[in-house]
């Protein structure tokens, strides 16, 4: 069993609201049934409640001790060394942290995430997780701002980030803002399949956990199968109409029920 917290960042920023909408999650946690096995913290970007954050972990650790907490964030925060140590005090081996980087180049992640200085953080972030021993999941968000340096990426990672639990390749969601940047950052996973081949193989061989995310098997050669898994939430997950001969269908993630466009390659797998 899965559950979602949302963190408090839904409003505009001129309203501080913080600790209400905290209070609302902590009342959230004391409902939550104590087998469930996951929840997952998002947001908005959870740190910015500051010493709130920190509480938050507490109240999760303490209510759901056997439940692993996946919280995503942009891991800026943990550039401040004493950010990190104080996560350390409440850390436990059941909290995960999800961290994107878009580029092995710090302009482009910088560009991606439309923040100067953002890529710099986001590395010394990382480190200071590594050294306090956090279990960190690194996350990649493929579309066409992304997939080019692809392998450099994931070579980097092997190279900088060997400490990383998990490297996760992403395919994009088409929803919220991405329908008005279509010619930005969409594309086909077939155009980038080469490049995902690559960085797959790369990090497995050379000892990362790596896993594809959010990607129907019809769209990746079946090399890559082993690697997908179904990361969409059961709440929005669908498969098409044409899905119902696939003879992978259950093995198969579908695709997102929110997004307002999905691959043209979608279609059954009749043979094996």
């Amino acid at each position: 069993m899965q559950q979602q917290l949302s963190d408090v960042f839904t409003t505009p920023r001129d309203v501080d609201d913080i600790r209400y909408h905290y209070e609302i999650n902590c009342q959230v946690i004391d409902l939550i049934p104590g087998h469930t096995e996951k929840i997952g913290v998002t947001g908005g970007e959870p740190t910015l409640m500051e010493g709130l954050f920190f509480d938050l972990i507490e109240r999760l650790s303490s209510r759901l001790p056997a439940t692993v907490a996946h919280i995503l964030t942009n891991g800026r925060a943990f550039s401040r060394r004493s950010f990190t140590e104080r996560f350390q005090s409440v850390n436990t081996p059941n909290v995960v942290l999800g961290i994107p980087l878009y580029s092995d180049y710090y302009a482009r992640h910088d560009y991606v995430v439309q923040a100067k200085g953002a890529y710099n953080q986001t590395l010394l972030g990382l480190h200071n997780l590594g050294r306090v021993g956090a279990r960190i999941e690194v996350r990649v968000v493929l579309h066409r701002l992304t997939y080019e340096r692809l392998p450099q990426l994931a070579k980097f990672i092997f190279m900088n980030l060997p400490f990383v639990e998990q490297v996760s390749l992403m395919g994009l969601e088409y929803t919220g803002y991405t329908p008005y940047n279509d010619k930005i950052l969409w594309i086909e996973p077939s155009e980038y399949v080469a490049e995902l081949i690559t960085a797959v193989e790369y990090l497995d061989s050379n000892g990362i956990r790596v896993s594809i995310y959010n990607h129907s098997l019809c769209t990746i050669p079946e090399r890559l199968w082993k690697y997908s898994a179904k990361s969409i939430s059961d709440w929005k997950r669908q498969y098409p109409n044409e899905c119902g001969k696939c003879l992978v269908r259950d093995a198969c993630g579908g695709v997102f029920a929110t997004s307002k466009k999905l691959s043209s390659h979608i279609r059954p797998i009749e043979a094996l």
